[in-house]
C-alpha cells in the first residue's frame, strides 16, 4: 500500500507563520537561561568529578547546555500538516 504525499496548503502556510514566533520565543528563552546556568553550575562545581570515566562534572553540564538550544526554532507548514492534518 502506497501512502500520497500531501503538500502543505494555505492553512498549513498559515499556521507555521502564526506558530513561529512563540515557539522561537520559548526556545529562545530557554536556550539563553540555561547557558546561564550552565555558566553558573560549571563555574561552582569545577574540577568536581562527574558520572563520566574519570571526567568532571564540565562535560555533562555542557552536553546539557548544548542540547537546549538545538532542534528546530520555526515551525515548518510540513510539520503543521503533519501534526494537525487537514
Amino acid at each position: 500500500m502506497q501512502q500520497e504525499t500531501r503538500r502543505p496548503g494555505f492553512v498549513h502556510i498559515l499556521g507555521g507563520i502564526l506558530l513561529t514566533p512563540p515557539v522561537f520565543v520559548s526556545k529562545l528563552t530557554t536556550c539563553v537561561g540555561t547557558q546561564v546556568t550552565a555558566g553558573v553550575a560549571y563555574a561552582a562545581t569545577f574540577g568536581v568529578e562527574g558520572n563520566y570515566d574519570g571526567g568532571t562534572n564540565g562535560r555533562e553540564i555542557g552536553e546539557v547546555a548544548r542540547r537546549s538550544c538545538t532542534g528546530p526554532w520555526w515551525v515548518r507548514p510540513s510539520q503543521v500538516l503533519r501534526d494537525y492534518g487537514e
